[in-house]
């Protein structure tokens, strides 16, 4: 969330994988979930694709439901990181697994929903971003799925806070200012984190048409000239 603003069946747990993660482990193809998510002008990275197969296989093994990157089916991942938290405690040579694969399955959910790309300069998931096109923004879907797991802001992680341009803050923590509060114990859900990227998003995109900039796309090269 933006810093201007304040079941995983234990009988089926995940299959043990290096954290650089076993080349020969079964993906889900992309091109089998493209009908059910928004279109974006390019695919995932072959690394995110990766990963977001690896979380689509391990929730359809463990409550036999599937992820097809629509809002409806938000809750099961939800529910199944609720039960990932004790995977994350007690076997910590699985969390980096679990980071990696739950935030980029949300991460992929939020670059289709803004038609927006990744950046994956380097392995470290420290610095791995979404970014939009349409408006300026980005974050690291990692940090949000540590702190949805941690409930809390402190995750020893990457940050999951949404990164803008400087002009642009004061103006969307002025809008996030007036949505309804968040109940006690929904701060930290997927679900919370996505309202507030479209709530984010939409003020963002109303300035730019306001402005008289609807047309403009931002690139990984604006990105990179402010260091996001």
């Amino acid at each position: 969330m933006c810093s201007n603003s304040h079941s995983h069946d234990h009988g089926s747990e995940p299959k043990e994988l290096d954290p650089e993660l076993d080349e020969s482990d079964e993906s889900v193809d992309e091109g089998e979930l493209a009908s059910e998510a928004p279109l974006v002008n390019e695919p995932a990275p072959e690394r995110i694709v990766e990963l977001y197969g690896i979380c689509i296989e391990y929730v359809e093994r463990a409550l036999g439901m599937t992820l097809d990157f629509t809002d409806e089916t938000l809750p099961i991942l939800e529910h199944y990181l609720e039960a990932a938290r004790d995977d994350v405690n007690g076997r910590p040579e699985l969390a980096q697994i679990i980071y990696g694969a739950m935030g980029a399955y949300f991460g992929e959910l939020v670059r289709r929903r803004v038609n927006g790309f990744w950046v994956i300069p380097n392995p470290d998931f420290h610095n791995w971003r979404v970014c939009a096109r349409s408006v300026f923004l980005s974050l690291n879907p990692i940090g949000v799925v540590r702190e949805a797991i941690a409930q809390s802001d402190e995750q020893g992680g990457p940050s999951a806070e949404i990164r803008l341009a400087p002009e642009d803050r004061a103006l969307v923590a002025e809008r996030l200012a007036l949505a309804p509060p968040v109940p006690e114990g929904q701060y930290y859900l997927l679900s919370t984190r996505l309202e507030a990227i479209d709530i984010v998003v939409e003020t963002l995109r109303l300035a730019m048409q306001q402005g008289g900039h609807s047309g403009v796309e931002f690139e990984a090269e604006d990105y990179e000239a402010l260091n996001y």
